[in-house]
């Protein structure tokens, strides 16, 4: 028999900003250093692959409806429940069902 258990979730206003300034910053920053500098290296590449991980972690976002919860499966495991209402944020590698 299993046992419900509550998963924590983080706010999802703040880690939506916070994943765009960074996206945009990393990529930002990497245009500057591949038209400042003559012979930039592999460590240009470092901000365009932070760029693409918060473009992943874009994918944690959630919307949980009022009166609704979701089921929080890794990889077909089951981790928890989230009852929070709104836009939330998860692990992006994690799927959810909604469960009303």
């Amino acid at each position: 028999m299993y046992q419900e258990k509550h998963h924590s979730v983080l706010p999802g206003i703040p880690m939506l900003l916070f994943l765009l300034v960074g996206a945009v910053g990393m990529m930002g920053a990497f245009i500057f250093l591949v038209s400042a500098t003559p012979n930039p290296g592999p460590m240009a590449f470092l901000p365009l692959l932070l760029a693409v991980l918060c473009f992943l972690g874009l994918k944690g976002l959630l919307m949980v409806n009022p009166n609704e919860a979701m089921v929080l499966q890794l990889f077909g495991n089951y981790v928890g429940t989230t009852k929070q209402a709104g836009l939330v944020w998860m692990n992006p590698f994690l799927s959810a069902r909604r469960v009303s």
